[in-house]
C-alpha cells in the first residue's frame, strides 16, 4: 500500500493512499446514480481482455463509501479477480455529493438515473452556474496534479510539431514510461522536443523475456535522444513465472500487473510526483492502451503522478515522420514481421505473429514449446483461436494467413 498527500484544484479532494484490494470489500454507494447496460459492460470487459484492471476504484475513507468503480467492482466478481486497485481520498460530508454527481463524466456509456441524480444536485447546491459547471466536464478531480492545469486539446498530425506545454511548466523531470516500440518512442522524441531543458528518463521494464539485442536497442534510442535510460528488472523472469504460475488469464494478465508494479516502484522511489511527469506512448485508436479515456488522464497504477499520452490523437503517419525526423531507429524486429515489441512468450498474440517467432526465431519458438509442455495449452483464449491448439497449430494457422494475404496483395 503506497501513501501520499495530494489534494485537487478546487481542494475539495485529498488523496491519503493507494493500493489493491479484493472486490468484495469495497461497499457501493448508496446514492450512485449511475447505471450500466450491457453496452457499457461489454466495452468494459473488451478493455480489461486487453490491457488488465489498471484503473483505480475511489473511496471516501470518512464512509469507507465508492465514489467511483461500482461497473468494474461487479465485474471483477463475476470473472473471479482477486485484487484490484484502488485510491482512497478524504472527502468532506458537504463535498461528497459534489464529488459523486461530477466524477467521470468521460464515462459516456453509463446512464443516471434521473431521480437519483436530481437529489444528488440538490445536496450539492448546485443551481445555475455551478450545475452548469457540473456537467461541463470536470473529470476526475480527484486525480488532478494541484500545480498542472489539464488540457484534452487534441493533438495535429504535424511531424515533430512544437506544443504549447507551459501548463507542464512545474516538470522538471520527464519520464517516458518506455517499451522501444514505435510509439513509446515517438513519444520520447516529443519530449525532447517540446522540453529541451528537462531531465529526460526512459524508463524501460525488462521481464526477462526480451528478444535478442532488444535491451541494445532501448539504449541506443535513449542515447539518441539525450535520455537517461533506467532499466528496471522483475525479481523472476517471465518463463520462471509461468512456470510457477502457468499462463496468465488475458481477463486479468498478471503478468502486466507485475510490470506496472515494478515500474511504479522504481518511480516512487527516484521520482517526486510533484516534479515529475510521466509520458507514455498509448493512442486513442489501441482502446486503450494505458486505459486511459483521454490525454492526460493519470495512470490508475501511479495515481499520485500527472500522466499525459502525447501520441493519443496522433496518425501513424505523424508518428512515422517524428521519428525520421528525430533520427529514432526502429527495432528491427519489425522488418522481420513482429507486430510488437513484447516478450517473445506472450500467449496473447495473434497467430501470425507465432508463424513469423518459428520462422525467424526458432530457438526461442523451440523455448516456448517447451514452456506450453510444462504449462499446458493457454490457446483457448487468444482471439484467433476458439478452442485449445498447440503452438505449432496456430504458428500454422498464421502462416496460411500470411500466405493469403501475399495472395491477395500480389494479385491487387
Amino acid at each position: 500500500m503506497g501513501k501520499t498527500t495530494q489534494t485537487d484544484g478546487g481542494g475539495r479532494v485529498t488523496i491519503l493512499r493507494y493500493g489493491v484490494q479484493p472486490p468484495d470489500s469495497f461497499v457501493p454507494h448508496p446514492r450512485n446514480a449511475r447505471r450500466h447496460p450491457e453496452k457499457q459492460i461489454a466495452a468494459l470487459t473488451e478493455s480489461i481482455n486487453r490491457v488488465g484492471w489498471i484503473d483505480p476504484v475511489i473511496v471516501n475513507e470518512r464512509t469507507g463509501l465508492m465514489l467511483n468503480g461500482h461497473a468494474r467492482v461487479e465485474l471483477a466478481k463475476a470473472m473471479g479477480v482477486p485484487n484490484v486497485p484502488y485510491v482512497m481520498v478524504d472527502v468532506s460530508p458537504e463535498d461528497e455529493a459534489f464529488v459523486l454527481a461530477t466524477f467521470d463524466p468521460v464515462s459516456a456509456l453509463a446512464q443516471l438515473d434521473p431521480d437519483a441524480f436530481n437529489s444528488i444536485l440538490i445536496d450539492a447546491k448546485a443551481t445555475g452556474a455551478a450545475m452548469t459547471e457540473m456537467l461541463s466536464g470536470l473529470a476526475r478531480p480527484v486525480l488532478s496534479r494541484k500545480n498542472a492545469t489539464v488540457s484534452s486539446t487534441p493533438l495535429t498530425d504535424d511531424a515533430t510539431i512544437i506544443e504549447d506545454v507551459t501548463r507542464y511548466d512545474w516538470a522538471e523531470n520527464i519520464v517516458v514510461l518506455f517499451s522501444g516500440g514505435r510509439d513509446s518512442s515517438a513519444a520520447l522524441a516529443w519530449a525532447r522536443i517540446n522540453f529541451p531543458k528537462a531531465r529526460l528518463v526512459a524508463m524501460y521494464a525488462d521481464m526477462g523475456a526480451e528478444f535478442p539485442g532488444f535491451i541494445t536497442h532501448v539504449l541506443a534510442v535513449a542515447d539518441i535522444m539525450g535520455a537517461e535510460p533506467v532499466v528496471v528488472r522483475t525479481p523472476e523472469t517471465l518463463p520462471e513465472m509461468f512456470v510457477k504460475r502457468g499462463w496468465p488469464l488475458w481477463t486479468a494478465p498478471w503478468c502486466q500487473n507485475v510490470m506496472h508494479s515494478v515500474l511504479a516502484e522504481s518511480l516512487r522511489g527516484q521520482f517526486d510526483p510533484a516534479t515529475t511527469l510521466l509520458l507514455t506512448g498509448g493512442r486513442a485508436k489501441q482502446a486503450n492502451g494505458t486505459s486511459m479515456r483521454q490525454a492526460d488522464t493519470p495512470l490508475g497504477s501511479v495515481p499520485e503522478y500527472q500522466a499525459y499520452c502525447p501520441m493519443f490523437t496522433k496518425t501513424d503517419d505523424a508518428i512515422d515522420a517524428t521519428l525520421r525526423d528525430a533520427g529514432v531507429p526502429l527495432w528491427e524486429g519489425y522488418a522481420r514481421g513482429f507486430a510488437r515489441t513484447c516478450c517473445w512468450c506472450c500467449p496473447g498474440q495473434r497467430s501470425r505473429t507465432y508463424g513469423v517467432l518459428r520462422r525467424e526465431e526458432p530457438r526461442l519458438f523451440d523455448a516456448f514449446q517447451w514452456l506450453e509442455d510444462k504449462c499446458g495449452a493457454p490457446w483457448g483464449w487468444n482471439k484467433d483461436v476458439r478452442a485449445a491448439r498447440t503452438l505449432v497449430a496456430i504458428a500454422d494457422m498464421g502462416d496460411d494467413k500470411l500466405s493469403r494475404d501475399q495472395a491477395k496483395t500480389a494479385g491487387a
